[in-house]
C-alpha cells in the first residue's frame, strides 16, 4: 500500500497537478479581473447644425476596471452603424491619439487631443485643438470638436458610441440620438409686393421659396392674405410639393380644403376667397420654387388693405415662420352705381334772388 501511494505521488505528479491547479486558478482571476466596457451618453442628444457650423458632442464611456484599462473610444454619426462616408472617429488611449475615417475608407490621423492639427475627409472635419479627454475614476469623458461638410446637408442621422477595453471586450455600437445636418429653407419676394383687386376679381400673386439642399426639401409652400399671421377668416393657401398638391384652410383656419394638383380643373374656396387650381401654376430650378396662385377675393374680404406673407417648410422640419412681403388692397366691387339730389331753397320758389342755397347728397352702397 505505501508503495503504491509513492507511486501515486511521484515528482511527475505533483508537478503536473501543481500545474493545472495553477492554470485554473490565473484563468478564474482573469476572467474575474475583466469586467466588460460601456457606453454612456451623447450630449446632446438631439439637435441640428448647418453645414461648416462648428458643432461640440460630449460623449463618455465606462470601465469597471478603471478608465485607463479602456483601448478605444468611438464615435459616429451617420444614418446606420455602418462608417462609410460620414464621420467616424476613435480615441486610443494608450497612445494618447484620435483618429478620424478619411475619405479613402481608412481610419488616419495619430494626433494628441489639444494639438493644433486637424482630421478632414470629404463629408466633415475634427479639430483636436477642441478635443479634449478627461479621465476620473471608471469614467472616460470626450468632448469632440466636429464639423459638417455640404454633402451631408439635408438628412438625420443617427449618433452612436462604441468602446473596447485593452482585453479586446467591446460593446458594439449603441445608438444615442439623433443630429441634423440642414440648411433652412427661406422665403423670397411676393410678387406684386404691393397691388389691390375689387372683390369679385381674379389675381395672380406669385410667391418664391428656396432651399440650398435641393428644391426637393422643400416641403410645404404657404401664402397667407390677412391683416396678421392669424390663418382665420383670410386667404390662407399652401402648396405640398411632394404630393404636387395645393390646398386652402377653411373659415377657421383649422381644416385644409382641397389637396388637387396645379393646372386641374378644380377650385377651392371658403367664405373670404377662391383659388382657381387650373390657372394655379408652379414652376422649379434646382433650389427654387414659384407658386403663381389664381385667387378671387370675395365681398367679405372686401374694404380693407391686408398683409401678405410667405412661409417654407422643409423636409427635415426647418422653418422660416411667417414672413411679411408686402400688402394688398381689396376694394369694394361697384354694381350699384352711387345716386345723388340736388336741392335748390329747400325745394321753395323764388323769384328776382341774386343768390339761392343748393344742398347737394350722394350715396354709394
Amino acid at each position: 500500500m505505501d508503495c503504491c501511494n509513492r507511486r501515486f505521488f511521484s515528482s511527475k505528479s505533483i508537478t503536473a497537478a501543481f500545474l493545472f491547479a495553477t492554470l485554473i486558478f490565473c484563468a478564474g482571476r482573469a476572467h474575474a479581473a475583466n469586467n466588460p466596457p460601456q457606453t454612456g451618453i451623447i450630449v446632446p442628444a438631439g439637435g441640428s447644425s448647418t453645414p461648416n457650423q462648428r458643432v461640440i458632442f460630449t460623449s463618455t464611456y465606462s470601465d469597471p476596471n478603471g478608465a485607463n484599462d479602456i483601448n478605444l473610444a468611438h464615435i459616429l454619426v451617420n444614418t446606420s452603424a455602418v462608417p462609410q462616408n460620414c464621420f467616424a472617429a476613435y480615441y486610443d488611449n494608450r497612445l494618447n491619439k484620435l483618429y478620424m475615417l478619411n475619405s479613402r475608407g481608412v481610419m488616419a490621423g495619430g494626433y494628441a487631443p489639444g494639438s493644433s492639427r486637424t482630421l478632414t475627409n470629404s463629408y466633415c472635419k475634427l479639430e483636436c485643438a477642441g478635443t479634449r479627454v478627461i479621465k476620473s475614476g471608471n469614467t472616460m469623458t470626450i468632448t469632440w470638436a466636429v464639423t459638417f461638410k455640404r454633402p451631408l446637408s439635408g438628412k438625420e442621422y443617427n449618433t452612436y458610441l462604441k468602446v473596447t477595453d485593452k482585453a479586446n471586450a467591446s460593446t458594439g455600437w449603441d445608438k444615442k440620438g439623433a443630429w441634423t445636418v440642414n440648411f433652412p429653407p427661406k422665403t423670397g419676394s411676393i410678387s406684386p409686393a404691393r397691388g389691390s383687386s375689387k372683390a369679385g376679381q381674379q389675381v395672380r400673386i406669385s410667391s418664391r421659396y428656396s432651399d440650398r439642399d435641393k428644391v426637393a426639401n422643400i416641403s410645404f409652400a404657404h401664402l397667407l392674405v390677412n391683416s396678421s399671421t392669424d390663418c382665420r377668416n383670410c386667404f390662407a393657401a399652401y402648396y405640398d410639393n411632394s404630393a404636387n398638391k395645393i390646398y386652402v384652410l377653411n373659415d377657421e383656419g383649422t381644416v385644409s380644403m382641397g389637396g388637387f394638383a396645379p393646372g386641374s380643373s378644380n377650385s377651392i374656396e371658403n367664405t373670404y376667397c377662391k383659388l382657381d387650381c387650373s390657372m394655379t401654376q408652379v414652376a422649379r430650378s434646382s433650389v427654387s420654387l414659384t407658386v403663381r396662385w389664381a385667387v378671387t377675393f370675395k365681398h367679405p374680404f372686401a374694404g380693407k388693405t391686408y398683409n401678405t406673407y410667405s412661409k417654407a417648410i422643409d423636409k427635415l422640419g426647418a422653418s422660416t415662420d411667417w414672413v411679411r412681403k408686402g400688402v394688398w388692397t381689396v376694394k369694394v366691387t361697384d354694381t350699384i352705381p352711387p345716386t345723388g339730389t340736388i336741392i335748390i331753397n329747400d325745394n321753395t320758389a323764388y323769384a328776382n334772388s341774386t343768390s339761392v342755397n343748393l344742398r347737394l347728397s350722394a350715396q354709394d352702397n
